[in-house]
Order: C-alpha cells, then sequence, then structure tokens
C-alpha cells in the first residue's frame, strides 16, 4: 500500500511541491553556473539528416546545473572515415523552475543542438538529448521536474558565434580557422569582428584581429578570393590598406597545419605545364 502521507503523482501535491523545493536547492547548493547559449540556423535544417550547415549563436543566458558525472567524462572510442573519434559525454542536471526563471518567457525544454558552456572549465558541450525520464520516472510522468542533459563535447564546426559574452566570444576567436594577411600603405583602423571587403574581387572577410604597428592583419570567414595588390576597405571604419602578402593555407589556430610547407616544398620538386601534367623533377 502507497503512503498515504506522501503522494509525489499528484501534479498539485504538497509532496510533489516539495520534492520539487529539495531538487532546486540541492542544485542551487552543490552544481555550477554555466551558459546556455542558444543554437539558431542561417540556412535549411536539413530535418531528414538533422544537419545545420550554418548555425548561429548570439543568445546566451546564465544557467545552473548538477554536474552528474563528477569522476570523469564519458564517451567512447569509435574508428570512422575520418580516422580516430574520441567522443567525450558528460550528463548535467537541469531543474526545470530554475531553468525557466533564467530563460525567456515561452522559451521552454533545453532543447538539442543548443550549447552548455562550462565557465570555470572553458568547455562546450552540444546537448545531444534532454532526458526527462532519467531520474524522475520513479515519481511519476505527471511533473517533469528536471531534464538530464546528454552532452557531447563541441566539436565546434565553424559556426557563427558572436553572444557579447567576452569570455565565450574570445574562446572561439582562438580557434576559428583564421588565416594571416599582410598590410602595407593605408589609413584608418579596422575594427574588430567588423567586415572587409576587396575593392577588386569584392571578397568578404571578418576581422579576427587587427595588429597596425606590425601591419599584420587576422581574419576568418572568408567568402570569394583575394588578390595580392587590392585594397582591403572596412565595411564599419572605412579604414582602407592594400593586400601585400597573405596565407590562406594555414590556420593561425592550428599549430599542426603545414599546408604552406608542403606546398612550397611541392614546387621545388614537381613542374606542372600543359605537355607533362605529372610535372618533371628539378635539379
Amino acid at each position: 500500500m502507497a503512503n498515504k502521507y506522501t503522494d509525489f503523482f499528484n501534479p498539485k501535491g504538497a509532496s510533489a511541491d516539495l520534492y520539487e523545493d529539495l531538487i532546486n536547492e540541492a542544485v542551487d547548493f552543490f552544481g555550477i553556473e554555466a551558459q546556455y547559449m542558444v543554437r539558431e540556423s542561417l540556412s535549411n535544417f536539413d530535418v531528414l539528416f538533422g544537419d545545420d550547415p550554418a548555425k548561429l549563436f548570439k543568445q546566451v543566458y546564465s544557467i545552473t546545473v548538477y554536474v552528474q558525472t563528477v569522476d570523469q567524462f564519458e564517451g567512447f572510442e569509435a574508428i570512422s572515415k575520418f580516422g580516430l573519434e574520441i567522443r567525450k559525454q558528460a550528463r548535467f542536471l537541469v531543474p526545470t523552475r530554475l531553468f525557466n526563471q533564467r530563460m525567456p518567457a515561452g522559451f521552454g525544454r533545453p532543447r538539442e543542438g543548443d550549447i552548455v558552456y562550462l565557465t570555470q572549465f572553458g568547455a562546450f558541450f552540444e546537448i545531444k538529448k534532454a532526458d526527462e525520464e532519467n531520474i524522475f520516472y520513479t515519481f511519476g510522468r505527471n511533473n517533469t521536474y528536471g531534464y538530464s542533459l546528454v552532452c557531447e563535447k563541441w566539436n565546434y564546426d565553424q559556426a557563427t558565434v558572436n553572444t557579447g559574452n567576452v569570455q565565450i566570444d574570445s574562446t572561439i576567436s582562438n580557434v576559428v580557422i583564421a588565416y594571416d594577411f599582410t598590410t602595407g600603405a593605408g589609413t584608418g583602423t579596422f575594427a574588430i569582428d567588423e567586415k572587409i571587403t576587396g575593392n577588386q574581387t569584392g571578397s568578404i572577410a571578418t576581422v579576427n584581429s587587427w595588429d597596425k604597428p606590425n601591419n599584420t592583419l587576422i581574419v576568418d570567414s572568408i567568402a570569394g578570393v583575394f588578390l595580392l595588390g587590392e585594397t582591403l576597405v572596412g565595411q564599419n571604419s572605412n579604414a582602407q590598406f592594400v593586400l601585400s602578402d597573405m596565407n590562406i593555407r594555414d590556420s593561425v589556430n592550428d599549430l599542426m597545419d603545414d599546408n604552406q610547407h608542403v606546398a612550397t616544398e611541392a614546387d621545388t620538386i614537381l613542374v606542372f605545364d600543359p605537355n607533362n601534367p605529372f610535372g618533371e623533377p628539378q635539379q
């Protein structure tokens, strides 16, 4: 016989309210602050394959989560067509009431594809499943006291991140694929995150960093092909500088990139011409 003094199945019962209060209090005491990044789509989302090729993260909210996997990350290792993949997973408990208090009205449940950023660890986790039955099923399905977020460490895929949160945006700037441009004569000062355009080709890129004294410009999100000698024009600052050199083979944020070195060495070995497409060794 069920205990007549408790009724966790009644959505409006005092026992259910007490249980929810205890969950919220425990997470509030033992949880950690995190940033919840809302995913938006800049293209047509592929529902069949779950692919969102152009993601945008600009809305971010502070939430409290309880880390359920406290010893180490879960996950598995797998051999795929891309080689060895090590997928690190973690579970975060998010009470419904605390979540709704932090998020905009009508936002609803945590959503798959959104990002949880752990500020203390500088780590991004993508929500793979918002599990509402993980530990709350025992108390019936009339109430969803919270969600167990099954997350996988986010493998940054060149999504657009512009949240206004300095720590988040600066962390992304250090991992985004970015290229080194060298500028010559010019006027003005480029602004960080502004778009620059080539006056001859119309190619567009985003300013990642700008070192004016050393004429070093780091850009990302390149669309088109820039030409040496053309003038780079800042769309907001109206700064104008001549592009004198560039390396669009190696990302400045990936120390393992050696495409430029390989291309240079290849030029000393093979010469491609219409008569012999395989080239001839050069002495």
